[in-house]
This record gives C-alpha cells, sequence and structure tokens, in this order.
C-alpha cells in the first residue's frame, strides 16, 4: 500500500470541496456532526459570510443543550459518557460561537449552532458541493442521529430568551422562542436533513435506512423508551444510478401460496382467494441467491481503539460501498473521523478520498491507513484485502502482513 492508494484533505468540508473538480466521485458516504450531541473541539469555521469586511464578532453565546457536568460525574449520576477523546478535556461543554455585529455571518463548530436550521443551512451548503462533484450516476449515503429539544435556559434575559447580537433590525439569531421545538420533543433533525436535501438540492431519496443499534449507549431516562436506532439516508444524482443489488438469505420457506412457483391453472388457492382467473405464471421466489435486502440493517458495533466518540462499524459503511459502487470506484467521506469509510473502501478495491477537520483525526487515519503496524489481511485466492476486524472469517489461507 502506498500515499497514493487514498487522498486525505485537512480542512473544512465546504472549503475543500469547492476546490474538487465536479463529477468526480462516484460514491460520497459521510457522517455528520450530530446536531448538539458535543464539541470536538476544532477550530471555529466562518459560515454565511457574504461581505468583504473584517468581522466584529460578538459575544460568544452559550449552548442550550451543553452538558456542563464531567465525564466522572455523569458516571456516578448513571448518565452515558461517550469514548474518551484524550486531545480533549474532560467535559462535554460546547458553545453557540458568535455573530457578526455588521452581517449574518456566524463563527462556530458545525452541530453546534444556536438554531437547528442554521445547522441544516450549513449541511445543505456543503451537500450542495457534494452533489456538484458526484458523477451523473454517482450516489450518496449519509448517517444521521436525532436530538432532543433543549431548555433553552442559562443564556440571554431569565426566561431563557437569549438577547439579539445585532445593531439593526435583522432578526435574533439567538432568540430561542424561534426554535419552535417544545423542550425534551425530539427535533426530527435527519429527516429535515433529508427533506431539505430533497426539496433545496433536488436529490432524490431512494430510502431511509434503519441503522439497529443493538449493543446502543443506554440511557438515563425513565420517561421514554430508549433509542436503539440510526437514520441513514439514501441518495442518488440522477435518477439512473450505479447500484449493486445486495442480496440477503431467505430465513424460511417462501410457501405462502402453495411453493416457489405459481401455475396460472386457475385451480389454486390466488384465484379463490382472489376471485382472479386471468393471471400469468410467476416465479414467487425470483431470485434463488436470496431476497432483496431490507432497509432495516442489524449491524454490530466493533470495538475500536481509535480515539473517537462516534465511528461507526466498517461493516455498515461496506454495505453502501458495495452497493453504490464498483472496484475502482472513488468513494468520498467529507467527515473522515478516524477513516472508517476511507479504510472500507480501500480494502474493497476502492480509492478512498477523506476531508478531515481534526489534525488529530487526521493523526489516526494516517496512522490507520500506513501503520506503522498497521495489519492488512490478504485473501490468498482473491488477492484483495479484507478489513482487520474481518479477519475471523477468513480462509485459514489468508496472509497476515504489517506495513513498514
Amino acid at each position: 500500500m502506498s500515499k497514493s492508494d487514498y487522498e486525505l484533505f485537512q480542512g473544512h468540508a465546504l472549503t475543500v470541496l469547492k476546490t474538487m473538480p465536479s463529477e468526480t466521485v462516484q460514491c460520497a458516504i459521510t457522517s455528520p456532526p450530530y446536531y448538539g450531541l458535543r464539541s470536538y473541539k476544532t477550530e471555529p469555521q466562518i459560515w454565511d459570510s457574504n461581505r468583504d469586511h473584517n468581522h466584529a464578532w460578538g459575544d460568544t453565546l452559550a449552548f442550550s443543550k451543553q452538558d456542563i457536568r464531567s465525564a466522572e460525574v455523569k458516571r456516578q449520576q448513571g448518565a452515558a459518557v461517550g469514548g474518551s477523546i484524550t486531545f480533549n478535556d474532560v467535559t462535554t461543554t460546547g458553545n453557540s460561537g458568535s455573530f457578526c455585529q455588521l452581517c449574518n455571518a456566524w463563527r462556530g463548530e458545525l452541530g453546534l449552532e444556536p438554531r437547528f436550521q442554521d445547522y441544516i443551512r450549513h449541511l445543505i451548503q456543503i451537500f450542495a458541493e457534494v452533489k456538484r462533484v458526484l458523477k451523473p450516476d454517482g450516489v450518496c449515503f449519509v448517517n444521521l442521529g436525532d436530538s432532543y429539544a433543549g431548555s433553552g435556559k442559562g443564556i440571554g434575559d431569565k426566561n431563557g430568551h437569549g438577547k439579539s447580537v445585532f445593531t439593526d433590525d435583522h432578526i435574533s439569531k439567538t432568540d430561542w422562542s424561534q426554535i419552535d421545538v417544545r423542550a425534551k420533543s425530539l427535533m426530527n433533525i435527519p429527516h429535515r436533513v433529508f427533506i431539505a436535501m430533497t426539496d433545496e438540492l433536488q436529490l432524490i431519496q431512494r430510502n431511509n435506512i434503519n441503522w439497529w443499534k443493538r449493543a446502543c449507549m443506554p440511557s438515563s431516562a425513565t420517561d421514554r423508551w430508549t433509542v436503539d436506532f440510526e437514520s441513514i439516508g439514501f441518495f442518488t444524482k440522477n435518477a439512473k444510478y450505479k447500484f449493486n443489488q445486495q442480496l440477503e438469505a431467505y430465513t424460511k420457506p417462501l410457501d405462502r401460496w402453495g411453493g416457489d412457483k405459481l401455475v396460472a391453472n386457475g385451480e389454486g388457492q390466488w384465484d379463490k382467494g382472489t376471485g382472479q382467473d386471468t393471471y400469468r405464471n410467476r416465479d414467487m421466489r425470483p431470485n434463488p441467491e436470496g431476497r432483496n435486502a431490507r432497509t432495516t440493517w442489524d449491524v454490530a458495533y466493533e470495538p475500536s481503539g481509535d480515539e473517537h466518540y462516534a465511528s461507526y462499524p466498517t461493516k455498515l459503511v461496506e454495505r453502501m460501498i458495495l452497493a453504490g459502487t464498483d472496484e475502482d470506484d472513488t468513494v468520498l467521506d467529507i467527515f473522515a473521523g478516524t477513516g472508517s469509510t476511507m479504510w472500507s473502501a480501500y480494502c474493497l478495491g476502492r480509492k478512498p478520498v477523506g476531508i478531515e477537520l481534526n489534525p488529530e483525526y487526521c493523526k489516526l487515519i494516517k496512522k490507520r491507513m500506513l501503520g506503522p503496524k498497521a495489519i492488512v489481511v490478504t485473501d490468498t485466492e482473491t488477492g484483495k484485502p479484507i478489513p482487520l476486524q474481518h479477519s475471523l472469517f477468513t480462509a485459514p489461507s489468508a496472509e497476515l502482513t504489517e506495513l513498514d
């Protein structure tokens, strides 16, 4: 494996995407920072700036959903705590950045915007560029978790309403009464984003995939059910696109109408049940290799030593790569994290391209992709690399190689 086998760009997703040529990516797979979940301690980015001037940034705003408890206090109180990031501090406290007092620009981390509408708008700006770089038959998968509305307390006046940072008649970006989602309510963030992608970007949503997380993070809530799934939106750029059908094994005999084949002889249970006497012969089990895969994916969590809160399992992303690409196609992850998408793409014979803002995560990606001591499991029959996580399922003749 050499450096030419993948491309990694450290920087702001929107900035890097604008430098990429149009219609060069076959498949985009990514999981953006979820709204209101945590701070990744990245450098604040400037959004919505449409004036050429020196910005006059107002006060830093407290985030309405922030949790100022330390990880240790959370554990003592029985709350769920994500994995530790050693190069961050021990709290999950974030802030909602600040607004320019001269224009509508906002400076802050994606996912910690004052309003979810701002977050969605920023994602749409990013995915507009993703659409541009996708090939005409390209596809896009977006994994997003939901968020509950906070109270908005702790900022602004005693009622929790933020004070405007503008000196003119702009609508206040920090007026929490504009959120329009009551405290404790699900905000339906994935669906709002997916609707915006279809309405504003005219992408075609082919499926909403439910990722069932058997070993989901436990919840301390006692007045609702524990959420054990996340949404994955499957989008295409055009009506005709590359898609390799994925099959799954039948779990029981398909004998609803008396067998694998329906013979149109007017004597079967079909016409007795429907009163129909004119129909064609048909295969009730059209593909002996399996049925078309469903949209609920049971994919277990994969333990990892990576210092990252939200690394999804390679088995999850492999399904998307196999469905939307062929060998040597380019797979892009605009929020690369620790490189799960990139690593899976490489192991499946695709060309990985990643964008990651956090320099510490970029170091983890390079370590994962190039070693030292990175392990590649090679199938001796096909000569293709297999992810380390799958080595238990490889043939006994598989070869292990340490990369220098």
